[in-house]
């Protein structure tokens, strides 16, 4: 160093409290405000009814459950799906601290709010999908079926689990040793035994969970893991949960050719009969004898009314504009598996239906605050 500079240099040693005004920290226009304000509105008293810490009885207080929603959904917009790398940035990143504004997290407080709440994370997409229907963001004109394979929890990524576990308990040993020893040695599951092995889009067969999305308006309105390797069947069930989760029938579904059966189609014309189903019919082969073509003629002459209907329909021009539109869901697919949910972390349908959820949550926030903005935008611009 030059003689005569002078700086200040690190002293380790010090002292310090540390003085910050967290609110000074981030911008107005910030995501995590958008996600406090967005928790704020939600009714959380199922979780609030199960925190035992009350008046005067003994116990410590829990944290809010508003600030674990709030730091989960932040972490999935942001795709970060590990409790514990969550519990790290809760220390060190302004965004997160902002949103723990000092109520203590960690990362076991963070995976069992996960872990147990699935249920719950299902009533709260009802409850803010009723109020975006409300605010005529959603309509449910058109809505989009469309099933994606997820690859399971890894066996090499327990093993790295494992690694870590026994890594922090040989840390922890070092001053409560008793308390350590007492625990015994840590373990992680290696499999998903209620995964299935599945063929994915890049010709790979693994464990996977098939999630089936269904969005309209570029919201997602439902989505739910299953252990089915196709989709064939999956859409009746589906349509059901949303009449009931929105209380209105779509206009018009939009499906791919896999996932419709004719039997779907019969099933969803009776049940539904004010929707139409846009679906393209199998590729049949051409070169095929005078026998076969007049066999598939005798049959189609007996097909139930709704699928005739159908096969008419998406022979039509205005049927095959209409199914282009499917392609749209894609930005929801590619955003939630840019966020993380290109491999699920966790096994066991529940604990992976609520990652989904928690990616529905997450997305439909973001894009209704995106509409919001268009929409001020152009009221200005009138």
């Amino acid at each position: 160093m030059s003689q005569g500079v002078r700086v200040i240099g690190a002293d380790r040693a010090q002292l310090r409290w540390e003085m910050v005004d967290l609110d000074s920290q981030l911008p107005d226009d910030h995501r995590a405000r958008l996600v406090w304000a967005f928790v704020q509105g939600l009714d959380l008293a199922e979780l609030y009814d199960r925190i035992k810490a009350r008046d005067e009885a003994a116990g410590r207080p829990a944290t809010d459950p508003q600030v674990v929603l709030a730091v989960w959904l932040y972490a999935t917009m942001e795709g970060i799906g590990s409790a514990r790398a969550i519990d790290r940035l809760c220390q060190q990143h302004a965004a997160y601290r902002w949103l723990c504004g000092g109520a203590p997290i960690n990362h076991d407080l963070l995976a069992t709010f996960r872990r147990e709440n699935a249920a719950i994370l299902d009533r709260l997409l009802t409850q803010s999908l009723t109020g975006l229907i409300a605010e005529k963001l959603i309509t449910l004109e058109e809505l989009t079926i469309d099933g994606t394979k997820v690859r399971a929890r890894r066996v090499e990524r327990a093993h790295q689990k494992l690694a870590e576990l026994a890594q922090e308990q040989a840390e922890r040993a070092k001053t409560h040793a008793k308390q350590e020893a007492e625990k015994g040695e840590p373990k992680v599951s290696v499999s998903d035994p209620e995964a299935r092995l599945m063929r994915l889009a890049d010709g790979a067969v693994a464990p996977a969970w098939n999630v089936q999305v269904a969005t309209a308006n570029g919201f997602i309105v439902a989505v739910d893991p299953t252990d089915r390797r196709n989709d064939g069947g999956l859409a009746p069930g589906l349509v059901e949960r949303i009449v009931e989760r929105c209380g209105r029938v779509p206009q018009r579904l939009l499906a791919d050719t896999t996932a419709m059966t004719q039997e779907d189609i019969v099933n969803l014309a009776e049940r539904h009969p004010g929707m139409t189903v846009y679906s393209p019919p199998s590729p049949e082969r051409a070169d095929v004898s005078a026998e076969t073509r007049r066999k598939r003629c005798w049959m189609r002459r007996r097909e139930a009314p709704a699928v005739q209907a159908w096969r008419v329909r998406m022979a039509s021009e205005d049927g095959r504009q209409t199914y282009r539109r499917r392609k749209l869901t894609e930005r929801a697919h590619g955003i939630i598996k840019n966020r993380g949910m290109s491999r699920f972390l966790v096994h066991g349908r529940e604990k992976v239906r609520g990652v989904c959820l928690l990616q529905a949550l997450a997305l439909n926030l973001g894009w209704a605050d995106t509409l919001r903005r268009r929409i001020a935008a152009a009221a200005a611009l009138a």
